[in-house]
Parts: structure tokens; sequence; C-alpha cells
């Protein structure tokens, strides 16, 4: 996840649906990354770093990164940099920019599937 309520919602996605979140781990990356304009030179952030190396048991990757270019260029870099040590799953949102649109088209906040990707 990228930002702290992109997890908050992400989480109350899987309890809507009746998964225990609080089973997880759930992590943010603190808000925006570019990886560089080679993907192959970008680096792993920090905080994922961090946290996967003070978690050896964690064996599986799960990239919920929103559907925007960014969020798209960041799966890919977290995907070639961790699939050696990890099996990296990528899971954008179904539909919707990242899981908060997602979450509202399922509440029926917004009424539209598209949202425009520009912020």
């Amino acid at each position: 996840m990228e930002c702290a309520i992109d997890v908050r919602v992400y989480a109350t996605w899987l309890k809507c649906g009746g998964g225990k979140w609080n089973e997880k781990n759930l992590v943010y990356l603190a808000g925006v990354y570019e990886p560089k304009q080679k993907i192959e030179e970008s680096e792993v952030p920090v905080a994922g770093i961090g946290y996967l190396e003070s978690h050896p048991e964690i064996k599986r990757v799960v990239v919920h990164f929103d559907r925007d270019k960014a969020g798209r260029e960041a799966t890919e870099v977290l995907r070639l940099k961790l699939s050696d040590k990890y099996e990296v799953v990528d899971s954008p949102p179904d539909y919707g920019k990242d899981y908060n649109d997602f979450l509202c088209l399922k509440l029926g906040i917004y009424k539209s599937k598209e949202r425009s990707f520009e912020r």
C-alpha cells in the first residue's frame, strides 16, 4: 500500500468481506514513490525493505498499489527487485484508481466505475 489511508481502506474492505484484516501484515510505504527512468536501476523503498528484513517469516508480498502509471511502475520495481527472495503478487483494485475508489464504488458512494486517474 502506498499510504496510511490506503492501508485503512484496504483493511476496511477485508473486514466488509468477512476477512481477518488483523491477521495480515499491512504495510504502507509513506507516500509517493517514483522509480528511476530505467526501472531496473530503481530501489525498493526503505520502508518496505526494513519491514521485510524485520519479518523473515514473510515469503509472499502482495502489492496493492494504485492502477495509475506511478502505481504500475512502482509495482514493477518491487516485482523485479524482490522476486529472487519473495513471491510477488500484483493485486491492484479491480476498478477505480485505488482501493478507496474501489470501496466507495462497492458501497455505492460513487456512481461511476471510472474516476479520473489525474489528481
